[in-house]
């Protein structure tokens, strides 16, 4: 897969994993952000979506590189929590239960990760699928259509453990599959008129669309389809543009956004643990005592006013990146690589 990398995606998934901390950061314009960003992350991963991927190879893969990570951090994670308060024992094993079906998360810990187990169960779900309606000549067309189905289901039900939130963003896994095996049909989009176009629709739906993933919240669920499409489809086109450029300015920019991509499941692990040094360091400005007891009363920020959402920006992509750099020394780090939890 290293071989075959398409650089414009590294770009885009490093350009994502930016927007993501800077939206967990509340950044300015936090708040259209979030009204696309992890649609974004589903799109590019149904673009890179490989059908001719045998079904065990394809799940073996998604185990090593999503569900192994999801649950050994989080695992990990209530566990320490678990031996720090001698909380209930009883509660504890039922939170390892739900993690290991990838229906909870360390919300204090790595809770950004719980994009790894819903991106895992909607993969999983699609490989298959795709692998039972193999002789099927329009399969893509069926299961985008059933994957709309999914997603229409979880605007309209709010399940437990946000089951609702994997299935709405099912459908935009599926959006990118079918966009990766249509590229023709969907050429016409890629030209400056378009691009503007989209931008103007998002700009106006933005003032509109309210959301909040993890409750299950849309103001308005086309809105926000419409939305994620438009501005996903911008900033596509925008790292493709990028990813031609050979001015002497933007091959830095381009190298680094493609570093950040191939980063950016250490950058999405640990940018919210780490985001408690920005934390730590506020309390102490501020004269409040700094324990294990206070600090947790924050999350994920203490406040980002007055420029500390760029502290805490700087603090959720570098501290990740050199913290993994250390994790991946000696034994520990084979370890780690072994099981492909760092």
């Amino acid at each position: 897969m290293n071989k075959q990398r398409i650089e414009f995606l590294d770009i885009a998934k490093g350009f994502g994993i930016l927007l993501v901390v800077w939206n967990h950061a509340n950044g300015p314009f936090s708040y259209q952000i979030n009204q696309f960003h992890m649609p974004f992350f589903f799109i590019i991963s149904g673009l890179v979506y490989k059908q001719t991927s045998a079904l065990g190879r394809f799940a073996k893969n998604r185990v090593n590189r999503l569900y192994i990570p999801f649950v050994f951090w989080n695992s990990l994670a209530i566990w320490i929590e678990w031996f720090l308060r001698r909380n209930d024992f009883s509660a504890v094993l039922k939170h390892e239960f739900l993690i290991l079906f990838t229906l909870s998360k360390a919300d204090q810990y790595f809770g950004a990760t719980w994009f790894l187990g819903a991106l895992f169960l909607v993969s999983i779900l699609y490989k298959l699928l795709d692998t039972l309606m193999l002789a099927q000549k329009y399969r893509d067309n069926i299961i985008l259509a059933l994957f709309i189905m999914i997603a229409f289901c979880g605007f309209h039900f709010s399940l437990p453990y946000a089951i609702s939130r994997t299935l709405i963003l099912s459908m935009f896994f599926a959006l990118g599959v079918f966009a990766n095996s249509h590229k023709n049909l969907f050429r016409i989009f890629d030209n400056p008129y378009a691009i503007i176009i989209c931008t103007v629709l998002f700009i106006i739906i933005g003032p509109y669309d309210s959301v909040r993933m993890a409750a299950n919240e849309y103001s308005h669920p086309i809105l926000f389809i419409a939305g994620s499409i438009f501005a996903s489809h911008v900033v596509l086109y925008l790292c493709k543009i990028l990813a031609q450029l050979n001015s002497s300015v933007f091959p830095a920019v381009r190298k680094c956004l493609v570093f950040f991509g191939k980063r950016s499941m250490d950058i999405v692990i640990w940018h919210l643990l780490f985001f408690r040094i920005g934390i730590i360091l506020q309390m102490y400005l501020n004269g409040e005592a700094i324990t294990v007891h206070n600090a947790l009363q924050y999350y994920p920020l203490y406040d980002s006013a007055n420029g500390w959402f760029l502290i805490y920006f700087a603090i959720g992509i570098l501290i990740p990146i050199l913290w993994c750099n250390l994790l991946r020394i000696g034994p520990w780090g084979k370890c780690l690589k072994r099981i492909h939890a760092a």
